[in-house]
């Protein structure tokens, strides 16, 4: 009967322990509540409080992927909301868009290289050298080389090579026509 009556105790001890739990975890939860607002139900004219959900916001920036290895990422300086996503996706076309932590990040690739690099390419029967522009990213023919499609070096600068600056082009160029 000892044992019986310890058991007993140990539930009742159990129970009140859960109460106690149930309780304070109300308590505790009743202060984190999402914000609710009211509305007006005319058929029965009853108050009903709706939770409303906080819309997140994301600040833009661009990644730029370019065909020389280089990413350039820029803040945009923009904060976009869950609401505005789609709309911001076609102020920025081409871009796709990976959200996390608060950043709404834009990728795009080019088939070209980066502001750092001069590069080749072929334009018609010639080869051009292009930089792409800081601001823009656009790709810009800075001048075209005389080697036309009938050179031995054409086929591999008018597929794309990669330069620092105008200086190795030229010291490239004079070594193939040697």
């Amino acid at each position: 009967m000892n044992n019986g009556y310890k058991t007993y105790q140990t539930a009742i001890l159990g129970i009140a322990l859960l109460m106690l739990g149930v309780g304070i975890g109300y308590s505790i939860g009743g202060e984190n509540k999402v914000p609710e607002e009211t509305i007006q139900i005319h058929e029965t004219d009853e108050e009903v409080r709706l939770p409303v959900a906080a819309e997140e916001s994301y600040t833009v920036t661009t990644v730029n992927i370019f065909r020389c290895g280089h990413i350039l990422e820029r803040p945009e300086g923009e904060v976009v909301t869950t609401s505005k996503l789609e709309e911001t996706m076609e102020s920025y076309g081409g871009y796709n868009f990976e959200l996390k932590d608060g950043v709404m990040a834009l990728y795009r690739e080019y088939d070209y290289c980066c502001p750092e690099h001069y590069y080749t390419g072929s334009e018609g029967d010639a080869v051009a050298v292009y930089k792409t522009d800081a601001e823009t990213l656009q790709r810009t023919e800075v001048c075209t080389l005389d080697i036309t499609s009938e050179h031995g070096a054409y086929e591999e600068m008018g597929k794309g090579m990669v330069f620092d600056d105008l200086e190795e082009v030229n010291l490239y160029m004079e070594g193939i026509d040697e």
